[in-house]
């Protein structure tokens, strides 16, 4: 009987040998058919197994490759970057630069310190990838302080904006400030960026010993159903975002990341006329 595969091809051949003659019947040749071709269909899904792990393997070593690759970039574009900055500042100090120098200068400025935060991103994500977890330092520093400052420095840079705290005067815990203030940046430049320019962004922030709950809302359009599922995946770019910055969408998935190696929990709730929230719970580790 041949073995044939799933699309006909012919595959190899079922042989059964009786050294005495028996008579089959219709029953007999059509049980024998249907060994034949449940053979050749494992056979088949095991060929078709073997070659999917390769191709599995292959894309898994791309992929670390790859991971490589970036913190490789990342890690040495910080040296020029550096440089490019420093440059800046000392020419800005000048007291013959002309004016119109000096605004080329302060572009040059921002735009080295926003590249930077690229970078910074990008370093970030390929340690996440390549197993390595994120530094964290934990110090005592006061959560309320911390949200402030993120606030006062965006609204520096959306000056027709008003972003709301409302929050105690002071919280006690002890975070790792500088990664804690990275990811509440993401967070409340995301709700800025993925919003109209007359909504409103507010953040929130309540001690509920041990934990410490930051909520980030904005008023506007709903986030896509779709989009809610995989918002902190990296390289995700929210299709309902005005006047966005450049970046490569990875500072949801940061901001997880930051979340996650204090070993908090962030979560997101999205909805036509109440609008979205991201919610971030620490613990105060005090």
């Amino acid at each position: 009987m041949p073995l044939r595969r799933r699309d006909g091809r012919f595959f190899g051949t079922l042989c059964a040998l009786d050294p005495l003659p028996a008579p089959l019947s219709d029953a007999h040749l059509g049980l024998f058919s249907l060994l034949a071709d449940l053979i050749g269909f494992q056979l088949e899904a095991e060929e078709l197994h073997a070659e999917r792990a390769v191709a599995l393997h292959d894309a898994e070593q791309t992929a670390k490759l790859r991971d490589r690759f970036i913190g490789i970039l990342g890690h040495d574009l910080r040296n020029p970057l550096g440089a490019i900055t420093l440059a800046a500042q000392v020419l800005l100090t000048r007291d013959d630069i002309e004016e119109a120098t000096a605004r080329a200068v302060r572009r040059i400025a921002r735009s080295a310190a926003r590249t930077e935060d690229i970078v910074g991103d990008l370093l970030d994500f390929a340690r996440g990838r390549l197993g390595g977890n994120m530094p964290i330092s934990h110090a005592p520093c006061d959560a309320v302080a911390i949200v402030r400052q993120v606030i006062e420095e965006l609204e520096i840079g959306y000056p027709n904006r008003t972003i709301e705290l409302n929050a105690p005067s002071t919280i006690a815990v002890k975070w790792d400030a500088a990664r804690v203030a990275q990811a509440m940046s993401n967070l409340v430049g995301n709700a800025l960026q993925h919003s109209g320019a007359d909504c409103s962004v507010r953040v929130s922030i309540r001690a509920a010993e041990p934990w410490i709950s930051i909520a980030v809302h904005n008023t506007g359009t709903a986030i896509p159903p779709d989009t809610l599922r995989t918002i902190f995946d990296p390289f995700r770019q929210g299709a309902s975002a005005r006047d966005v910055k450049e970046g490569l969408g990875l500072g949801l998935y940061i901001a997880r990341e930051v979340v996650i190696a204090h070993s908090g929990t962030i979560d997101v709730t999205s909805s036509d006329g109440v609008g979205t929230t991201f919610t971030v719970r620490l613990p105060s580790m005090e």
